[in-house]
Parts: C-alpha cells; sequence; structure tokens
C-alpha cells in the first residue's frame, strides 16, 4: 500500500516514553502489521508492547490540532501529555 505509517514509542519526554508517527513503508522482520481503513500501520516489535489499549485519535481545536493517544494502562503522564509511563 502507498499509505503507510509505521507508529512506535521512543525514550524520551519528562516522564520516560512518547509516541510517534511517520511515513515509512518499509516492514522489518518482527514487524505487525495491520490495515485499518486502506492504512497500512505498521509497529515495531519493541512498541507493540505498548499498544494494546491504545486508541489514536485525530483531533482539531482553535489552538491546535493532531494525534492524540490514548490508553487505559498509562499510569502517569507529564503536564503536556506529550510523555508517558506505564
Amino acid at each position: 500500500l502507498s499509505n503507510s505509517i509505521r507508529v512506535k514509542t521512543t525514550g524520551g519526554g519528562c516522564v520516560g516514553l512518547m509516541f510517534d508517527m511517520e511515513f515509512n513503508d518499509h516492514i522489518l522482520d518482527g514487524d505487525e502489521v495491520f490495515i485499518l481503513r486502506d492504512v497500512q500501520v505498521i509497529v515495531d516489535q519493541m512498541s507493540f508492547v505498548y499498544m494494546e489499549n491504545i486508541s489514536i485519535d485525530y483531533l482539531e481545536g482553535l489552538v491546535s490540532s493532531g494525534f492524540k493517544f490514548t490508553s487505559p494502562d498509562i499510569k502517569r503522564s507529564c503536564g503536556c501529555e506529550s510523555s508517558f509511563s506505564f
């Protein structure tokens, strides 16, 4: 598919982990691949552990817009909600 997005977790932020997304159609050994509404979503093995129960929504507001990751498993997040820990 030409519409491919890699979703991953990276270390960083105030609390420890951050979610990230990028256009990327390279599938590596061990990647999990899902097709959602004609979009191929690729998740690496390490990030897949943190993706259970994750909801990704696109929100538009007066001040900002973007993707919001939510999970009932997140125990702590920073004030700006850009990083989290389980």
